[in-house]
């Protein structure tokens, strides 16, 4: 079990917020971006004080993430978030690619031309990333490019179930951004995939996107390798 010291990173919160919304996406986010480490045990009392809230939203936000596989309750002991179990992470990822499969399928016959510009914005400030290798600042436009693509097809709500689902591949992912040279893969990915939405390429679009989200399946083995304590180990069973 570790046990360490962290500090929460707060981000502003929209208007529109509420309390128990603000602290279960701010401890969720810090999670994902891996400011808290898979194995290192949270309590409600350290939580609480330093987002300045009572211990009621942040029980809250527990038990949500508890769902989601993210936190895990010990008895006796108190809460520690949860090691990346692949298992879950390839079935958030079967998700992922079943929906996004089906959106670019749509998009070849009904994307607005007025959002393209907007992708191709969105891949200008990609690319100045590898430049100033933000990788923060890249994971927030890689999430904005996928989502524009769901939002010009109208499947808001399918982008919102991928982004409820994907705590353990999130993870992972982020993990696999840790290097210039993947950035640049990606970011290569997003031109070829919006040159295919332009061109209403379905074929070329489907192939790109699911070499795309496959990139992980051999990344998460190498990630494994160099960093074992923070997966779940299971035996050939997939016993524990």
């Amino acid at each position: 079990m570790i046990i360490i010291k962290y500090q929460i990173e707060i981000s502003k919160p929209p208007d529109n917020l509420n309390v128990s919304d603000f602290v279960y996406k701010t401890i969720r986010e810090n999670i994902i971006n891996w400011n808290i480490k898979p194995g290192v045990m949270i309590s409600e009392k350290g939580i609480s004080e330093q987002l300045g809230v009572s211990r009621m939203p942040v029980r809250e936000a527990f038990i949500k993430m508890t769902k989601e596989g993210l936190v895990e309750v010990l008895p006796q002991r108190g809460t520690v978030v949860s090691k990346i179990d692949l298992d879950r992470v390839e079935e958030e990822r079967f998700i992922r690619e079943s929906l996004e499969l089906a959106v670019l399928d749509k998009a070849m016959t009904c994307f607005p031309t007025d959002i393209i510009p907007i992708l191709e914005q969105n891949l200008k400030h990609q690319h100045e990333c590898i430049e100033s290798v933000d990788y923060e600042r890249f994971l927030e436009l890689d999430q904005e490019f996928h989502r524009t693509i769901f939002y010009g097809c109208k499947r808001e709500i399918c982008w919102q179930i991928i982004q409820d689902v994907s705590g353990h591949y999130k993870r992972i992912r982020v993990m696999t951004l840790w290097s210039k040279e993947a950035l640049n893969a990606l970011i290569e990915q997003h031109d070829m995939l919006l040159d295919a939405i332009k061109k209403r390429n379905i074929e070329q679009a489907r192939f790109i996107l699911q070499k795309h989200l496959r990139k992980l399946i051999d990344e998460e083995k190498e990630m494994m390798i160099k960093y074992p304590e923070y997966f779940l180990i299971k035996d050939a069973n997939g016993v524990i």
